[in-house]
């Protein structure tokens, strides 16, 4: 897959607006080829909801910017979850990856289990995309089905933001 200056312009925009952008596209890890379907936009300090709402610390500095590296943070200490950071330099924004298409046509949902699949973990957290560790190919949201939006799930403050994104996958 080829990481072209095409997909670092789109990344460079507020999560808000990346988010179902990236309804579609095909990200790349070790483990294979995975179709994303489903996403959550957390934006910095708008967002109550976002690990940058009070500014960087050791764990979300990488959200601050520059766009299109991984942010991969643990969860409840079991999971690892996979975002990509979006935003100008300096402007704290990133997409957390909720669901994809696993190589075998499986859906896996749930950024736990996502981020399993993707064989992704903390120690991943600030690598570029385009390395041999992961890569994103830009997929047409339109092209890829009737999408589905609402608020974000799993959070106790802004959850009026219709921030969650998803393809309608048949049953």
């Amino acid at each position: 897959m080829a990481s072209t200056v095409g997909i670092f312009q789109v990344l460079a925009k507020p999560a808000s607006e990346v988010a179902p952008r990236l309804l579609g596209s095909r990200f790349r890890t070790r483990r294979g080829t995975f179709r994303v379907v489903e996403t959550e936009a957390y934006e910095g300090d708008n967002d109550p909801a976002s690990h940058a709402f009070r500014g960087p610390t050791p764990r979300s500095r990488v959200m601050f910017g520059p766009a299109g590296h991984l942010y991969v943070y643990r969860c409840y200490g079991l999971h690892d979850l996979v975002n990509i950071v979006t935003g100008g330099e300096g402007e704290a924004g990133a997409v957390l990856i909720r669901g994809v298409v696993a190589p075998d046509g499986s859906v896996v949902s749930g950024p736990g289990r996502v981020g399993r699949s993707l064989g992704l973990s903390v120690a991943d957290s600030g690598l570029r995309l385009g390395s041999a560790t992961a890569d994103l190919e830009l997929g047409d949201p339109e092209a890829a089905g009737p999408r589905v939006i609402g608020p974000r799930v799993g959070i106790r403050s802004g959850i009026d933001f219709m921030w969650r994104f998803s393809l309608a996958l048949p049953v």
